[in-house]
């Protein structure tokens, strides 16, 4: 192989690593702001659910 097709597979090969790091980066990031979203969610719902049941559980309906 040339020095010229060696230094375009190495850059090939850097650019490819470089991409497959932020792609797994990404999908952690998404991972753990995913689960942080769903808690929140989760816990806002809940909040508004015991707010309109209070009432009916007080009133026994």
């Amino acid at each position: 192989m040339s020095f010229r097709s060696k230094m375009g597979l190495a850059t090939i090969a850097a650019c490819a690593a470089t991409a497959l790091i932020a792609c797994v980066a990404f999908m952690i990031n998404e991972t753990l702001t995913y689960r942080v979203r769903f808690d929140r969610e989760q816990k806002t719902l809940s909040e508004v659910l015991a707010a309109n049941v209070t009432a009916a559980v007080l009133f026994g309906d």
